[in-house]
């Protein structure tokens, strides 16, 4: 493991659009029972550095690890390491081989397989949570046009 990785904005118009910040409370309370508290803390730390520096960072894996309470384990089994490969597994995260890692800035809704696996009380507040945002959401410009 390098001391630093390289660590950019994943580029995506349509998540960077209408996609749910890290820190937000969608993330916080429909995708932390997905990723898992580490890999969510990661991301939201990644998410305030990128408003920092728009075009990335170089990240000192060691420090970083303390400073977000994960300890000073390091190699392919430390937990920054093991949160970064978890943010891959959920294509949240990708790695070009070498020590750059392009993260998204915004996450994407559950799909309907991730929801599956959340405890029913979260299913039904999910459902909740999307028949409010599909009730506030403007009609199309089509609907409007005929008018």
């Amino acid at each position: 493991m390098p001391e630093t990785l390289k660590i950019c904005p994943w580029t995506d118009p349509v998540l960077d659009a209408v996609g749910h910040d890290p820190r937000s409370r969608y993330v916080e309370t429909f995708w932390l029972p997905t990723l898992g508290p580490t890999a969510l803390l990661l991301l939201r730390h990644l998410a305030t550095q990128f408003e920092n520096h728009p075009q990335g960072i170089d990240l000192p894996v060691a420090d970083t690890s303390r400073s977000l309470g994960l300890g000073d384990r390091n190699g392919n089994q430390s937990p920054i390491v093991r949160s970064l490969a978890r943010l891959e597994v959920f294509d949240l995260a990708c790695n070009d081989g070498a020590n750059t890692i392009a993260v998204r800035r915004n996450l994407p809704r559950l799909d309907a397989r991730q929801l599956r696996r959340l405890p029913a009380s979260l299913r039904s507040a999910h459902a909740q949570w999307s028949a409010t945002q599909l009730a506030a959401a403007p009609p199309p410009e089509s609907a409007t046009s005929r008018i």
